[in-house]
């Protein structure tokens, strides 16, 4: 796909008779939307995998409209034998068709995804089994919009690009690392982690409070608080520095907290009658 509209109104999928089948997929440009109508629930809206399949993009939209699959292969199911993606967007929308919970499995990088409720209808993204990296955006456009690491599984999540929460990011007792360049923590909804590492090349900044329920790690780079605050639950190893304009990280927990670390610190406020 390198321009245009591709819409197809079912799914790409093997024959459901075999799990055999081979996909290449390269996209530059274009939009396609895979509308999922009478999909079969045990193939996913598009699958890619077994030996000599590859999933390529650099540029244009990919649009899953219903979800539905089972938890075999959900409803987009990434295992190319080969791949690379250096661009592109993935988006789960509903489209009208009414609440849409999706499964999502990929276990190649993909780069900026988009969780799009349309504030009518629900649109919950499941991560399946495999954990999540992008090398850009993660966008939980409206209210109505999730991304659910999976209470079962916990599984983590891995950000190049900024994360603009509109929504709700369930992370359940996973791990998110913030991996980037100049990276920023947007949106209206109110941020909370269970276990966050930021591995910087530049920095991350914050548009408002974030939660981190469990442990903080701050290895490289600079968390650029501003007027806003991180509460950290658990403890804190700061390796690098994180900057505040008199807010910075409190250590509001109900149990002991350790600090440590050789990074510089900026304000650092203990909220805890266990001590720290």
């Amino acid at each position: 796909i390198q321009g245009g509209i591709f819409f197809v109104n079912g799914q790409v999928r093997r024959n459901p008779a075999t799990t055999a089948g081979v996909l290449k997929y390269n996209q530059s440009g274009g939009d396609l939307t895979i509308n999922g109508s009478n999909s079969l629930t045990s193939n996913a809206k598009l699958e890619i995998l077994n030996a000599g399949s590859e999933f390529n993009m650099s540029g244009g939209t990919m649009t899953i409209v219903r979800g539905g699959g089972d938890g075999t292969y959900g409803d987009l199911y990434l295992r190319p034998e080969s791949s690379t993606v250096t661009g592109g967007e993935i988006i789960f929308n509903p489209g009208g068709a009414g609440d849409q919970d999706y499964l999502l499995d990929a276990t190649v990088p993909l780069y900026d995804l988009t969780v799009n409720g349309s504030g009518v209808d629900d649109a919950n993204v499941e991560l399946l089994i495999s954990s999540l990296e992008l090398g850009g955006d993660l966008t939980l456009q409206t209210a109505t919009s999730f991304l659910d690491a999976n209470v079962n599984f916990d599984i983590d999540v891995t950000l190049n690009g900024d994360f603009i929460n509109n929504g709700s990011y369930m992370h359940r007792e996973n791990h998110t690392y913030f991996t980037g360049g100049a990276q920023s923590l947007l949106g209206s909804s109110s941020a909370s982690f269970y276990d966050l590492t930021i591995n910087l090349v530049t920095s991350l900044t914050l548009s408002g409070d974030i939660t981190i329920i469990n442990d903080t790690y701050i290895n490289s780079g600079t968390l650029i608080c501003g007027d806003y605050t991180a509460n950290a639950l658990g403890d804190v190893t700061n390796n690098a520095t994180y900057t505040d304009n008199a807010s910075g990280i409190v250590l509001d927990g109900t149990a002991l907290q350790f600090i440590g670390g050789t990074g510089t610190w900026g304000q650092l406020e203990l909220d805890n009658s266990n001590g720290a």
